[in-house]
């Protein structure tokens, strides 16, 4: 085939992969990826004061980038297919909250909640591991690294657990416009087991919510990624909806046929009042070779756009239901994980990847 037909046959190759079919209605057996984004408002800010970034893909899409991009999403899709599912909800009478997962416990001690997963590990016929939840009134501090709250929780580990030794100062991360403070300990059992703990500090309306993992070495990676999950999911008077899934997500879909190479990009934010938006781009990528099966040249192409679908959404239970007005609707079982939401309904999957 001439390069000049090729050049002419890309953009409709394009055209037809976002062409919105009539009557087409926004379902998961009906994708939104295969349709024509409208024009973006100008601006850098999207709503909720959401940055936009600059989109990753390349006007070119090869064959080792399309290759890449798959096998990035095939080990995504496998960890959070494995992650938490957290159904239950926990709420404390001063308003602060968290999800847990369904087959865990909860049980109130004298000055902590303790959670209580199925496997709690077992050692010399006793409890192996300490998982709690504390809280107490921040006393005026504003950062989770006040050295009064560093003080406070140092001693209280020091005094309970005497053989774990704290491991450097406070770290602070800012997770969805909030400051956390990290502090980690490590140290050996007198039976000569060893061990490893964590803590994840943030402050909410005045009060101080820590979590806390002590486990066995073997054991604290899996502890420590069970209470980042719950971790995640703190926040003061109980929404309508999972907060882990408040934010901007981004969904990559590749095709590749012969020297063909085609990606999609789709944006979804997931605001926390409750509204949504979609939209996204199409980029794709020809090489061309001569009779000898010489490489002659690439065409690229994009078709861009902005969030054209405006809507509602909410979870229930394990369910992320989305409304789209004249566009349909969405139901889709969710799992959401290491900045992953995998999105299911039947034999359909979807991995978004948050940006945050």
């Amino acid at each position: 085939m001439k390069k000049s037909m090729l050049l002419f046959l890309l953009p409709l190759v394009l055209f037809a992969c976002e062409e919105k079919k009539k009557g087409e209605t926004k379902t998961p057996d009906t994708p939104r990826e295969q349709e024509d984004p409208a024009p973006e408002k100008s601006g850098t800010e999207t709503p909720e004061g959401i940055t936009r970034e600059k989109d990753p893909v390349r006007e070119k899409i090869d064959t080792p980038t399309a290759e890449r991009i798959q096998r990035e999403q095939e080990k995504a899709e496998k960890e959070t297919g494995a992650s938490l599912s957290l159904t239950r909800v926990y709420r404390h009478p001063c308003g602060v909250y968290f999800f847990y997962p369904e087959n865990w416990n909860l049980k109130m001690s004298e000055d902590a909640l303790l959670l209580l997963p199925p496997d709690l590990k077992k050692v010399g016929g006793k409890t192996g591991e300490l998982l709690l939840v504390l809280g107490e009134d921040a006393q005026g501090a504003t950062r989770p690294d006040d050295p009064a709250i560093i003080r406070y929780v140092s001693g209280l580990v020091q005094n309970s657990i005497p053989f774990l030794k704290r491991e450097g100062g406070m770290k602070v991360e800012r997770r969805k416009g909030r400051d956390t403070g990290i502090l980690s300990w490590k140290g050996t059992h007198p039976n000569g087991t060893g061990y490893r703990g964590k803590m994840w500090i943030t402050l909410l309306n005045g009060f101080g919510v820590g979590l806390i993992a002590v486990s066995p070495s073997g054991h604290f990676p899996e502890r420590e990624a069970a209470l980042r999950e719950i971790f995640a999911t703190l926040g003061f008077k109980k929404p309508k909806s999972d907060p882990r899934l408040f934010g901007k997500w981004k969904y990559e879909k590749v095709y590749m046929s012969g020297s063909f190479s085609a990606i999609t990009i789709r944006n979804m934010i997931l605001n926390p009042n409750g509204t949504c938006l979609e939209g996204g781009k199409l980029s794709a990528s020809m090489s061309h070779q001569d009779s000898d099966g010489n490489f002659t040249g690439s065409t690229g192409g994009n078709r861009d756009g902005g969030f054209q679908y405006r809507g509602r959404w909410s979870t229930r239970g394990k369910t992320l239901h989305m409304d789209w007005g004249p566009d349909g609707l969405e139901e889709w079982e969710y799992i959401i994980s290491r900045g992953s939401m995998l999105l299911k309904s039947g034999k359909t999957k979807k991995l978004w990847t948050q940006i945050r």
